[in-house]
């Protein structure tokens, strides 16, 4: 009897080790799929977040009230513009930006004095100005991969450093040699408007991406505001009698082109609902 239950516990050991272990891990088949979930009520619209430069070429347009019997002549003044800009792009649809740009505003004056003497006077200031934009893509030429865009964009220019103040007299008169021959004297006072304090720019722009982060664009701009941004009061004389008095002063308007380069510095997505 004994050696029948040392069998028996025998057998059953054996039947024990026989069997496998339970699974309590599977590792995952490399050959599955992984299931996506699809949001179809949702539409994601690529943002972007921007800084650039900008530079190039603008011309202000001066107004003289007053020739004096065609001795004195008023020019435009153009000269290179710079600035800086950041800004927020939906979907490459529209964007908004704020900047700043460093430009020069002259007054440029030229005459003849007594005997046809020649003579020139340019007189200003440079500007701080800060403008806040509004840019609307208005065709994409390339609707596959967003290349190249138009941009329309209309936006104010804050005018930071215009306010009510003189900024120099001037004094031009021509040399006598000979006592029979008379002496013209020019006066002028330069002086500050905060009437220069406020413009509106409209502007047309073509974009091209030349990387995944940077893109490319060359602008043409017109400015227009109040004039008298920058005036100068004007008298000549000759012998010390009045021939006569002018103003001379900013139009309120100017044009510019140039490029402006925007580097994409962040990225997102924004989700909205296509359920009304």
């Amino acid at each position: 009897m004994k050696y029948l239950y040392i069998l028996f516990f025998l057998g059953f050991s054996f039947e024990i080790l026989a069997q496998e272990p339970e699974e309590y891990y599977r590792p995952p088949d490399s050959k599955q799929k992984t299931r996506v979930v699809n949001l179809p009520n949702l539409k994601g619209t690529p943002v972007r977040w921007y800084a650039g430069m900008s530079a190039g070429y603008m011309r202000n347009f001066n107004i003289l009230d007053n020739t004096i019997d065609g001795l004195l002549i008023s020019r435009n003044y153009g000269n290179v513009a710079w600035g800086a800009n950041a800004g927020y792009n939906f979907g490459d649809k529209w964007a908004v930006e704020v900047g700043y740009i460093r430009q020069d505003v002259q007054l440029w004056l030229e005459g003849f004095l007594a005997e046809g003497i020649p003579f020139r006077v340019i007189r200003g200031k440079k500007y701080d100005i800060f403008p806040i934009r509004y840019r609307r893509n208005i065709w994409t030429i390339d609707k596959d991969i967003r290349s190249a865009s138009v941009y329309l964009s209309g936006g104010v220019l804050l005018n930071a450093s215009s306010p009510d103040r003189l900024l120099n007299t001037y004094r031009v008169s021509n040399r006598v040699l000979n006592p029979s021959m008379p002496r013209d004297t020019l006066i002028g006072r330069v002086a500050t408007s905060r009437r220069g304090t406020v413009a509106f720019e409209l502007s047309l722009e073509l974009q091209g991406r030349i990387s995944d982060f940077l893109t490319l664009s060359a602008y043409a701009s017109t400015n227009f505001g109040m004039s008298r941004g920058i005036n100068s009061e004007i008298s000549l004389t000759r012998d010390g009698q009045s021939l006569g008095s002018a103003l001379h002063y900013t139009s309120g308007f100017s044009y510019a082109f140039g490029l402006i380069a925007r580097y994409e510095y962040a990225r997102g997505v924004k989700y909205r609902s296509k359920v009304e």
